[in-house]
Formats: C-alpha cells, structure tokens, sequence
C-alpha cells in the first residue's frame, strides 16, 4: 500500500505541479486492491481549467485520473447527490489525501465524507409510487416466464435493490456498489435482501422464477405492497425538465462570487439571527449548524437542476460574507436577492457583489430582464441595487409579505 501510495503522489508530482490538492480514492485508498484494481486518482487545479477524465497507464499501474476545479466538484457532487450515487463524492470523501497546498485537500475531503455519511435527498411520496409501480410491472413480466425471463430477472433485482435502499435513505450504485449498498443496508437492518435476490437470480438461470418473485414481494411488502390499479404520475415541473449547468467563479470590485461550502455555516447562522434576513430569503431563523448545512446544499442545488443561480459573497480571504443570487421565473424574467450579515454590513460588498454578479447575468442566454423588490425602509438595500444599474420602476402595494405582514416594495429591474 505504501508502495502505491508514492506512485500516486510522484504521478501528480510530475504531472500537475501546480495543482492545489489531490487525492487516491477506491480500493487503494481502502486497501483493498486486487490484481485487476486500478489508481483513482483526483486532482484539484484553479480555476479556468477545463474538467476532465483520462485513462492511462503509469509505471505499470492502471490510472483512472479525474481533474476538476473547486466549482466542478461542487457541482458534479450535487449531481451525486440527487442522483443518489455518490461516485465523485466518496472517491474523495474515503480518500487519501496525496497533496494539499492550501487546505483544500482536508477540507473538501472532509465535506465530502459529511456528505456522504448524510445520505441522498428522502424518496418523495412520489417517486416511492413509481417504483413501487415499477417493480409491480417487472414482477409481473417475470412472472409471465418465458424465454426473455432472466433479461427481466436482471432488471428487476436491479429496480428492487434500489427501490428497498431509497425506501430506507440509502444510495445507490451500479454493478457490485448497487451490491455492496445493499449488503450494507443488510447489516445495519438484520436483512437478507441480498442474499435473497441473487439467490432468486440463481433460481431464474434454473427455471425457477418463485425465489426472486418472493424475495421482490418481501421488499414490496415492507413498503406499501404491488401497485398498478390507481397509480397516476405527472411529469408537469418535474426536475427532469431542466438542465443542469456547471456555476463559474466570478471576481472583481474586491470581491468574490463562488458556491457555497460546508464551511460557510457560520455566516448562514449568524444570518439566522438577523430580523429581517430569515424573513426575504430562504435562511433559517435562528437555525443551528444542520439548518445551515441544509441551506447551503439547497444553494448549490439552483445550478445543478437549473432553477437559478446561488453565490457566497465572499472577501479578499475567501471568507464568506452573505449570499447573492437569482432565481428563474418565465418568459426570461429573473429575481435577483441579496443579503450580508451584519457583522459585515456598512463596507460595500452588497453594491460590489451585486456589479459583478449582475455583469455576468445579463450573458446568461435564459435571461432577459433582471428584477429585484427592496423594502421602501431598506435604504441601503436600494441603495446598493440602484449602485448596479438597476432603475426604480415603482412602487408595490402590499406586494410581500414579510414576518407575517403584506409589505410594500419599490420594484426595481436592471436597466443598463
């Protein structure tokens, strides 16, 4: 193991001497390996490099090697997420970290493991409905036998792992991860649903299709039974609408725009003590750290399904300050919101982030009129938006309600 260690650390010692950090994942970072394993190796480069995967083979060793920037990370590990395979995220999350310039290394290997340990996003009502639909319909083509049998058989211990692990707040996989999730949920539940569905595989290459029928309804049992007579599905709004896009990192004024991380926790806590802040936006009152951590994976999530576009306002140091964003409307209109904290307050950074956020909007194809609401008794809000270029187009009666109360609010849209 140490062995592989040096070789991964000389390969991006040589290859990327520039790189922030790096990491050895998989089963070498597990020690693991076996004859056939290869080097899942992750580097970390600034920002403006172009995200990339590569094959190759270096002293002998196979070498999966994935490059990224702190924003694609970001983004491909929310991609994890709400696809409910945590592939990026545990490759660094389970790492060893083999190089760290700057902190990042620890820090991002640290997120990634909370992470991971955190588990997917709940199974809607829904999309428990659907599968559980899903697995009725291929329980009932297996059952129908025939030649095409085991390719249903297949399938079906496919949709049923998934469907038990995403009942009970697991992730997913494919192959032998979808496995291994699976003897895992085993362990912790006193389950034998792996056992019993390749022991049901097995049945099917003999003809015998009762073993995995009874193991799929032993899961389908547990939660809610077969289903077919009723079932109605909407796709109206559904996420798979909307395209996901990688978020940049902006810059100027003194100032910079970058997605939101774990440990920005603090200044979303210290916004949750604000009067007003929990009140506009989406921060909670009074939240502790899990509601912070909460709030900061729903920013990242704007990007990811393509409903918007959420920023930390962070200074010279790369400490976060407050938050500025926008959020999809229709026929190409866009809010904009802002806030900082208090402690931060009276220095500029809400005009400053707002310039420079709003200089890079205005590209985006999907928008076509940027629009924001400031409470007529905000001054420095609305001071701050008309610094941006925005103009005042009025003024709102009863437009909001805020702290329980239908407020007034000057309208103000960007008008250069």
């Amino acid at each position: 193991m140490a062995d592989v260690v040096v070789i991964a650390e000389q390969f991006v010692g040589g290859r990327f001497p520039d790189a922030r950090a790096a990491w050895l994942g998989g089963s070498a970072a597990a020690a693991t390996m076996t004859v056939t394993s290869d080097l899942d190796v992750t580097v970390l480069v600034d920002d403006g490099a172009v995200p990339s995967r590569e094959s190759l083979i270096h002293r002998g060793w196979p070498v999966e090697l994935f490059v990224h920037t702190e924003a694609s990370l970001q983004y491909f590990v929310e991609q994890d997420r709400l696809r409910r395979r945590p592939t990026l995220m545990r490759l660094i999350g389970s790492s060893r970290v083999l190089l760290d310039r700057d902190g990042s290394g620890q820090r991002l290997r640290e997120r990634f493991d909370r992470l991971d340990r955190q588990g997917p996003p709940p199974l809607t009502p829904g999309e428990v409905e659907s599968a559980r639909y899903a697995v009725t319909d291929l329980l009932d083509d297996l059952v129908a036998g025939g030649r095409e049998a085991p390719a249903v058989a297949v399938a079906l211990w496919m949709q049923a792992a998934q469907f038990v692990l995403g009942v009970h707040g697991r992730w997913w996989g494919s192959g032998k991860w979808l496995l291994r999730e699976l003897r895992s949920l085993d362990a912790d539940l006193g389950t034998a649903h792996a056992t019993d569905l390749l022991d049901g595989i097995a049945a099917c290459t003999r003809g015998d299709l009762h073993v995995l029928t009874a193991a799929v309804e032993s899961i389908l049992d547990g939660a809610g039974g077969r289903l077919f007579d009723g079932y109605r599905r909407s796709d109206a709004g559904s996420r798979f609408e909307v395209t996901p896009r990688a978020q940049p990192r902006l810059s100027g004024e003194g100032v910079v725009l970058r997605p939101f991380r774990d440990d920005d926790a603090d200044v979303v806590i210290a916004a949750g003590r604000d009067p007003l802040i929990p009140a506009m936006s989406t921060v909670t009152a009074g939240g502790d750290v899990h509601d912070a951590r909460r709030y900061v994976l729903d920013q990242l999530s704007r990007a990811a399904t393509g409903t918007g576009w959420s920023y930390a306002i962070a200074d010279g140091d790369d400490v976060a300050v407050g938050q500025v964003g926008l959020g999809l409307l229709d026929d190409g209109r866009a809010m904009v919101g802002y806030w900082v904290a208090e402690q931060y307050r009276r220095r500029g950074y809400a005009g400053r982030a707002l310039r420079v956020f709003t200089e890079w909007a205005v590209t985006l194809p999907d928008v076509e009129r940027l629009e924001l609401y400031v409470e007529p008794e905000n001054e420095a809000s609305w001071r701050a938006a008309e610094s941006a270029h925005y103009c005042r187009e009025g003024l709102l009666r009863r437009w909001q309600r805020v702290a329980g109360e239908s407020r007034d609010m000057y309208m103000y849209a960007f008008c250069t």
